[in-house]
């Protein structure tokens, strides 16, 4: 599993397999947050838990990262970084 996925998922954040736009149906790890104003904690969960991952890794996926709205809610989703399903 990929370390950033193992912090959200420490965090309670619900990840998933996440196609975005303009991704031609690469998938990748996208995290389910209420809305804009929970941004915040990914980020927050990310910076806190580097020492966990690479300084650089984390710095990637911030760099890159994207979201979706998704009605009620957003989907934060990082391309480049794979999902890992559990079970």
């Amino acid at each position: 599993m990929h370390a950033i996925q193992e912090i959200f998922e420490m965090e309670g954040f619900k990840t998933r397999s996440y196609s975005g736009r303009g991704m031609y149906g690469e998938s990748c790890l996208g995290v389910e947050i209420g809305g804009d104003k929970e941004l915040g904690r990914i980020i927050s969960a990310l910076i806190l838990g580097v020492e966990d991952c690479s300084r650089d890794a984390v710095a990637a996926a911030v760099k890159n990262l994207r979201t979706d709205s998704m009605g009620l809610g957003t989907v934060v989703y990082f391309p480049g970084v794979k999902y890992y399903e559990l079970g």
